[in-house]
């Protein structure tokens, strides 16, 4: 029986110092993840002005496409302003409006997306989502195929 008793109170004790452990971990996450939602309570709309770079890893498309995003009336506008392949080198595109946001309010934003597949242009309803100051979530759902871009500010 002491043989027993030893080997739960030391397994007691192991499992109380890993999980203390495991309580600070946790606890220094969420305080990285309230510094960032108060940066992003502190930006504002014109955060999401500007020059704009997405990668794409796709069948179609490897390498990435710049976009600048201006005020326009009283929605912001993404135009597509040049292509970059795999291997940095660069393509100028014609100027193509490809994201018009229609609301945003320093953090989230709605908005509609142009995409073109085999040969064919589509409008998508999109999310927008500020990750950071230089960084948004841009995602979107299409008859069933969701897809999620990163836009990181240049």
């Amino acid at each position: 029986m002491k043989n027993s008793t030893l080997l739960f109170r030391s397994l007691a004790v192991i499992i109380f110092i890993a999980g203390s452990a495991h309580l600070v971990t946790y606890a220094s996450q969420n305080k990285k993840v309230s510094k960032i939602i108060i940066n992003k309570a502190s930006s504002d709309s014109q955060a999401i002005l500007g020059n704009w770079k997405v990668t794409y890893n796709d069948e179609e498309f490897k390498g990435s496409v710049l976009y600048e995003i201006v005020e326009e009336d009283s929605h912001f506008v993404a135009y597509t302003i040049a292509y970059q392949d795999e291997n940095g080198y660069s393509k100028k595109a014609e100027r193509t409006k490809s994201l018009i946001i229609e609301s945003f309010d320093g953090y989230e934003a709605k908005g509609d997306y142009s995409i073109s597949y085999e040969g064919e242009k589509y409008h998508i309803e999109c999310d927008i989502e500020m990750v950071s100051e230089g960084t948004f979530r841009l995602s979107y759902d299409y008859y069933g195929e969701s897809a999620v871009e990163i836009w990181i500010k240049q």
